[in-house]
């Protein structure tokens, strides 16, 4: 930072202040938060006296940043003192959900505040390079609610090769400046091939030194399909137990396992070897199951919850049993499912689009192409949150339903925005008839198991029970801010 001082103090430079560790790694030397958080202040104190001695202005006029990305948001949370002058540059969650912005404090401070928004992303739990998953309508509506909350100083945005993501930075620079196709066009339609092969339609990860192979339907895994064992779940409690795992079996083949689970990353290593999370036995077969991690490891310290193929067992004729041993500390297995693929999502038996509301507060608006069809949310984004008490004053949005005898659950669900800032929550409210409200809470941390699965799948999923029959009113309360209800199911135990 000194030459930097020294060499271009003259010019117009924006400063960032703090310290992490290298490859998006959790800085280094530090045991704990609280060395964290005094290691950093140490070197924000530090960075702010070499600029007063190599820059001929005000420290107060030096325009410096704080970049909250990951921990350092932690440290911010729990001590770290940033001067008044400097710039709260929030991130987002990597996946385009604001995690943290202004509250009403600092929304005062004189470096105001900014955002660092993620047009591209390596690492956990996927990455999206080479086309982006957020669309306009949800572009414009996380960048919305940053400008509301008092972003508006400065605005960076992480575009990986920028090439993919050029319809994604015009938008948005649009939307700052007030003015959050195909391979084949981009290969040969332009400039007479300059770009051809400048990226691939096949996803690529850890530095694009590996390919993901897309599984084909060929014709030998069709009639390896045919000549399969019947596909079923398998018992996770009866598995872990002594007497393991009953398998009925009227052929004899062998067939994949799989596992839904989430498995510690040890030693931030991708090595199969350093990622075993249990033993898998039968009265013929016995391997270790590991789930590996197909992103950049520095992101994370687990993988999952997902789908993972652990190995292959041979079924004999009739009864089968499987014993899962040895389950290392970190592991949960939520499913265990043996066939060729893992299993589709039963479809429910009706699904209700958030615009098919029978009625609707004024304040609630519904928002064309914002999630998987078009989402209702609270405008303006600077509502007040409501509680229990007045929990009928909050804005709602009214559903006629038919339930059958044979219904069991009504699922809810919104996109997986996350609270606004610490100390405000991410609630919402299902009433079913005249029945106890159910309160919801959707706030989840990066990294968190739940945080994952929601920006895989786009939404985040909440259920009431259908315990009753015939149409009837099913009404939502949105009692904080940025909640974007997506859609209502029903779901059928037939």
């Amino acid at each position: 930072m000194v030459l930097v001082g020294r060499c271009n103090g003259k010019y117009e430079n924006t400063y960032t202040l703090g310290l992490r560790g290298i490859h998006d790694y959790t800085m280094e030397g530090a045991n704990g938060t609280a060395e964290r958080v005094a290691l950093m202040q140490q070197a924000i104190d530090d960075q702010r006296e070499i600029l007063r001695r190599n820059i001929n202005q005000s420290i107060e006029n030096i325009p410096q940043i704080l970049c909250t990305y990951e921990e350092v948001l932690d440290a911010y949370h729990h001590g770290l003192k940033v001067p008044d002058d400097v710039t709260l540059l929030w991130s987002d969650d990597k996946h385009g959900y604001c995690r943290n912005l202004s509250n009403p404090e600092e929304q005062k401070r004189k470096g105001g505040a900014g955002i660092y928004y993620h047009l591209s992303y390596h690492g956990d739990p996927a990455s999206w390079i080479w086309l982006s998953p957020l669309s306009t309508p949800f572009l414009s509506t996380e960048l919305t609610k940053a400008y509301t909350f008092g972003a508006r100083k400065i605005w960076v945005f992480n575009v990986g090769d920028i090439k993919p993501a050029e319809k994604e930075i015009s938008f948005v620079m649009d939307l700052f400046t007030g003015l959050n196709s195909l391979t084949h066009q981009y290969n040969d339609g332009i400039l007479n091939g300059k770009w051809q092969g400048f990226f691939s339609w096949q996803p690529y990860h850890w530095f694009r030194s590996e390919k993901i192979e897309q599984p084909v339907a060929t014709p030998e895994l069709t009639v390896q399909a045919r000549r399969a064992s019947r596909p079923r779940f398998v018992s996770v409690s009866d598995a872990l137990s002594d007497g393991g795992a009953l398998i009925e079996s009227d052929i004899e083949a062998d067939i994949p396992v799989w596992m839904e689970a989430l498995t510690p990353i040890r030693n931030f290593s991708k090595a199969p070897e350093d990622n075993i999370f249990c033993h898998i036995t039968t009265g013929q077969d016995s391997f270790d199951a590991s789930a590996t991690p197909i992103n950049n490891v520095w992101h994370a310290s687990s993988v999952g919850p997902m789908w993972s193929q652990v190995g292959t067992i041979h079924l004999s004729k009739g009864d089968n049993r499987i014993y899962v041993k040895d389950l290392k500390e970190g592991t949960h297995i939520y499913r265990i499912f043996i066939g060729l693929y893992p299993p589709f999502v039963k479809e429910p038996r009706v699904r209700i689009p958030a615009s098919h509301f029978l009625s609707r507060q004024e304040s609630i608006e519904l928002v064309k192409g914002l999630g998987y069809t078009d989402g209702l949310a609270v405008y303006p984004f600077y509502t007040p949150s409501y509680h229990q008490e007045n929990l009928k004053a909050a804005p709602s949005v009214t559903f006629e339903i038919d339930l059958q005898p044979a219904d069991t659950t009504i699922e809810i669900r919104t996109l997986p925005t996350l609270h606004v800032y610490d100390g405000r929550d991410a609630r919402y409210a299902v009433q079913l008839g005249d029945s106890e409200p159910a309160v919801f809470s959707i706030h989840a941390n990066d990294f968190t198991p739940e945080w994952r699965l929601n920006v895989l799948r786009g939404y985040e999923s909440r259920t009431i029970p259908a315990n009753r029959t015939g149409k009837q009113l099913l009404h939502i309360y949105l009692l904080d801010p940025c909640i974007v209800l997506q859609e209502v199911l029903i779901h059928s135990k037939e």
